[in-house]
């Protein structure tokens, strides 16, 4: 066997749907958008909204499949990518609709910014969550990150990672106590 490695199974299938192939694109779905779920939900927090989101999201990844490039990544930080912006520009939308509903007709127009209080509480909460991050072991840090920010399953974890699932199991637990604890939750 050469030292070629296989081609991603995820750009064969962009590359499938960037020629309008409606059977690429269904495996594609069925093959991330758990993930991407779950990915729009942490970021977002409601359920209908990262309904939605994956929604609008699968039909960009449909319309702009022949802009994903290999070399500029794997194809499921480009699929992620995707979520993330659409994730982030209705949260965007929301928070300026709930400006707009709290200012008077006669009020000047600001740009939005963040309460100085609720900023201030955010860093912090931040400061703690990296403290407590880097109290882990690198690898278990990584997996709490990348099954609770990416939705990676413990399946997944394990194959990333060569270790047995109930390995990856102890580490998130271990470590979301340590976290909790780091952070003041418990």
């Amino acid at each position: 066997m050469s030292g070629c490695a296989a081609p991603d199974p995820l750009a064969v299938l962009l590359r499938a749907c960037a020629c309008g192939d409606r059977a690429a694109f269904a495996e594609l779905y069925d093959l991330t958008s758990a993930r991407l779920f779950a990915v729009a939900l942490r970021l977002v927090g409601r359920r209908d909204w990262a309904e939605d989101i994956l929604q609008e999201s699968f039909i960009k990844i449909w319309r702009q499949a022949a802009q994903y490039s290999a070399v500029r990544g794997a194809a499921m930080g480009w699929l992620i990518a995707i979520v993330r912006h659409a994730a982030l520009d209705r949260l965007r939308r929301h928070r300026r609709e709930v400006l707009m509903a709290d200012r008077p007709d006669d009020a000047p127009r600001l740009e939005p910014s963040l309460d100085p209080m609720d900023d201030l509480l955010r860093r912090d909460r931040a400061g703690s969550l990296a403290r407590g991050l880097g109290q882990l072991e690198p690898r278990q840090a990584r997996a709490i990150l990348e099954a609770y920010c990416y939705g990676f399953t413990h399946e997944e974890l394990a194959a990333r990672f060569d270790v047995p699932v109930g390995t990856v199991k102890s580490w998130l637990r271990r470590g979301l106590l340590r976290l909790r604890s780091a952070l003041g939750d418990g």
